[in-house]
Order: structure tokens, then C-alpha cells, then sequence
């Protein structure tokens, strides 16, 4: 099943000094979650800060590991 989603909406809205909060992140977590127990398998991302990178680094650091397969 593929849906596209605006993770950026949740992402843009915390400035620079909040991006890191834990809340936050946990928050984006849920969100992905939620839609993984729908049985959404793929993903399309759309960072809308590029080319700046900070959005997408964001994201692979703090929210992509926690939904590594093994």
C-alpha cells in the first residue's frame, strides 16, 4: 500500500532550537507508527528545506532508527 504523507509539515514547524526536543521526535515516531499499523509499507519523503540538508539529516538520525527492519 503506498500513501504519500508531508512529514515536513511536523518537522517544519519546530525551529531551530526545538528540532532535537525529544517530545517532538517521539511525536513523529507515533505518527509513523500509526500508519505502519495501517500496513503502509513505503514511504515517500519530500524534505522542503532542500538543498539544505538539515531536515533530511533530522530525520535519518533521530526518527529513521527506529523503524529499522533486522
Amino acid at each position: 500500500m503506498y500513501r504519500s504523507i508531508g512529514l515536513w509539515d511536523i518537522i517544519k514547524a519546530m525551529d531551530k532550537e526545538t528540532r532535537t526536543h525529544h517530545r517532538r521526535i517521539e511525536e513523529i515516531k507515533r505518527q509513523l507508527q500509526a500508519y505502519i499499523d495501517l500496513g503502509i509499507t513505503h514511504f515517500l519523503l519530500w524534505f522542503m528545506d532542500a538543498p539544505d540538508t538539515d531536515g533530511m539529516r533530522l530525520f535519518s538520525e533521530q526518527v529513521a532508527p527506529a523503524f529499522k527492519v533486522s
